[in-house]
């Protein structure tokens, strides 16, 4: 069983999102934030194989927590949504140690193989 975590600030897709993932065999959403600094207090709690996060997000966008989360807990893998492919987000994300990014409008068979390709 893959736990994930998601880190998202708009209510209906992370609602959406966990509802969706719960429902694929393997995979269970264990906890969903809306912001980075949230990331950071539920870690201390519970630890996920993988955090699926948004890259801007209030408080504390994505590529900031990716960049502690990384430092206090190297074994958590990180996928960053984003709605576009903008690079300069993405590439310091990466240079943070998240695993690989994958765009919002990607086919549900896509986001299952790019969550169970990063854990492996």
């Amino acid at each position: 069983m893959i736990k994930i975590m998601i880190a998202e600030d708009q209510q209906l897709i992370r609602e959406s999102l966990k509802i969706i993932l719960n429902s694929i065999e393997g995979l269970r959403v264990i906890s969903i934030v809306a912001n980075g600094e949230e990331v950071l207090q539920q870690l201390e709690n519970e630890k996920p194989d993988i955090i699926l996060m948004d890259i801007r997000m209030p408080v504390m966008d994505g590529v900031e927590s990716t960049r502690v989360l990384k430092q206090r807990y190297p074994d958590v893998h990180v996928l960053m949504l984003t709605t576009f492919n903008d690079d300069e987000y993405v590439l310091k994300a990466l240079a943070y140690g998240a695993s690989g990014y994958i765009l919002k409008g990607i086919s549900l068979r896509e986001l299952k193989y790019s969550i169970e390709t990063t854990v492996e």
